[in-house]
């Protein structure tokens, strides 16, 4: 693969960088369902949408909330809270809406970038350590969208982008596989511990 990779900013290869606002400080409700809104707890550490988490507004406060209505494809990056949760927004969870921990990041058409191979980058050691940088050692627990739009990115050819995220979706997998397992074996020694600690006592 070549070896020639372009150092940009999160700035200069989107179109949109902004964030939402929590409903109830414009005066309006949740809602039982409607439109989901996601807020940080709606995104696993691995980047899925975890639906039971996801609350709801209606259609009126949607609407009220134009700046901040996703799109698929949009990236969520939280900025507040558990800093650094990334998700790729899919067509499933859509229509959706977004508060102010999480900024969205919405690619230019014409950026060379793809999606997940930004979203690795996000979730890089490299990014982790710009995010230390800036908070500078300080106990804050937030970042600006000025901070986010600053963000250094290295980028290498869409080919490699490619490359790299199928390199790196199914070193995951395996991963997630691993740890399914784990799990199972760990529920089905807990259930022979237990089965066998009863039969000693009955």
């Amino acid at each position: 693969m070549s070896t020639e990779w372009r150092i940009t900013k999160v700035g200069d290869i989107t179109d949109v960088v902004t964030k939402g606002t929590t409903p109830t400080s414009i005066g309006f409700k949740f809602a039982d369902s409607g439109i989901n809104f996601i807020k940080v707890e709606s995104i696993s550490e691995s980047g899925l949408f975890r639906k039971k988490k996801i609350a709801h507004i209606n259609n009126e406060c949607h609407e009220a909330l134009k700046r901040s209505q996703l799109q698929a494809g949009d990236i969520l990056f939280s900025i507040a809270g558990a800093l650094g949760r990334v998700a790729i927004v899919s067509a499933d969870v859509l229509p959706a809406n977004t508060n102010q921990a999480l900024s969205i990041i919405r690619l230019k058409k014409e950026s060379g970038v793809l999606p997940e191979f930004l979203v690795y980058t996000l979730k890089s050691k490299a990014l982790t350590e710009q995010i230390e940088k800036q908070r500078g050692g300080a106990a804050q627990q937030n970042l600006s969208l000025s901070q986010v739009k600053n963000f250094g990115v290295s980028l290498p050819s869409v080919r490699e982008q490619k490359c790299i995220v199928a390199i790196l979706d199914e070193a995951f997998a395996g991963i997630d596989a691993a740890i399914a397992n784990t799990e199972k074996n760990l529920a089905n020694a807990r259930e022979f511990f237990e089965s066998y600690l009863n039969s000693l006592f009955s």
